[in-house]
């Protein structure tokens, strides 16, 4: 089965419009709505129940820059307040750094205490603050050439990216007439692998509120099939306030038993704009067996800045992941008896005048 004969199968309007139809309209009024963007993690997370509650590593780190309809790295993150550093994760842990403009110049994702392994990801800038070099920073310990080991990027006359240099690859950046990213196109310059996440092999669009409606990537790993590589096409639908209400997510797979799957997401959010629900069913092809459904509940703690310190997930898959989820936070008995998911940030800002420093571990 083919992705045209899949998407005639499973048109995204019935399937998003039977889920989440009522979610929209009851955010349709005659008034103004102020915009809201989500948190990339939204958008880029293959494996969902692990990124999508925890977050990022060096991996990712090569999908931020992509964004550029967010004003700020802060915005992508979906951080309040000038934040200076940040810092998740149990086994595994995460680290992000951010310059006082709100620009990320440093992401560190470790899988042990003593930082021996994992990938700290460095960000480079010109005097006007765009964007140069994206680079490993393992790969100029030797003090070789900065250039030599980093992606390229470059910027058009009023200062939109326009390319990437991945060396083996590239990406080309479209825009509307009102400043809006139109879309982004990866181009290959020789016979490309799936890597798991794709490791910046993506093609998205967006409409011309700067809202996403389609991605595209490269695959390989899922908690679903295994190793299995093949392709990822991610379709958005979202609300008048401008946040994401429904996922569609397409898999199709190469040399698997397996021919395709297809998710559907729901989601809803508390007053602060974070998940406060998230409902998927998994449908596998050619059997149309449903894989997985789920519903997940999310509560937070939060610092006075409105950043959340503490996150707590509920629902029935936490008891058959939890050996992947151990490594992200703790898994503690709910009152109910039942096993859920503890996360905490520690999170630091360039002032305590509006906010102070909480760490919590």
């Amino acid at each position: 089965m083919n992705m045209k004969q899949l998407l005639k199968l499973i048109p995204i309007t019935g399937l998003l419009t039977s889920m989440i139809g009522c979610n929209i309209a009851s955010k349709i009024t005659e008034k103004a709505v102020e915009r809201k963007q989500n948190s990339l993690w939204l958008y880029y997370a293959v494996t969902p129940l692990i990124e999508n509650m925890t977050g990022f590593d060096g991996e990712t780190a090569t999908f931020v820059p992509d964004f550029v309809n967010y004003p700020t790295d802060w915005a992508k993150f979906g951080l309040k307040s000038a934040v200076s550093k940040i810092s998740w994760g149990r086994k595994t842990r995460t680290e992000m750094k951010f310059n006082e403009s709100g620009k990320l110049t440093y992401v560190g994702n470790w899988f042990d205490e003593q930082r021996r392994y994992g990938d700290p990801i460095g960000f480079n800038y010109d005097e006007s603050g765009k964007l140069r070099y994206m680079y490993n920073k393992r790969g100029i310990v030797d003090g070789s050439d900065l250039s030599r080991h980093s992606q390229h990027y470059g910027y058009d006359s009023s200062g939109r990216l326009i390319s990437r240099d991945y060396g083996t690859y590239s990406k080309s950046y479209h825009y509307y007439d009102n400043g809006k990213l139109k879309s982004v196109d990866f181009v290959p310059r020789k016979e490309h692998f799936g890597h798991y996440y794709g490791e910046g092999d993506v093609y998205f669009a967006c409409d011309d509120k700067g809202d996403i409606t389609t991605m595209k990537r490269r695959i390989s790993g899922h908690l679903l099939f295994g190793s299995a590589r093949g392709e990822l096409c991610s379709s958005y639908i979202h609300g008048d306030d401008g946040l994401c209400m429904g996922r569609k997510d397409t898999y199709i797979l190469e040399n698997n038993k397996i021919d395709s799957i297809c998710s559907i997401e729901s989601y809803t959010y508390n007053e602060y704009g974070d998940l406060a629900s998230w409902t998927h069913e998994s449908i596998v092809y050619p059997s149309k067996k449903t894989a997985d459904a789920f519903t997940l509940d999310f509560d937070y703690a939060y610092d006075e800045a409105r950043n959340w310190i503490k996150k707590v997930v509920k629902g029935d898959m936490i008891e058959s992941l939890k050996s992947d989820l151990k490594w992200y936070g703790n898994i503690v008995k709910g009152d109910d008896g039942s096993l859920q998911l503890e996360c905490y940030r520690t999170i630091k800002y360039y002032t305590d005048t509006n906010c102070k420093s909480h760490e919590q571990e």
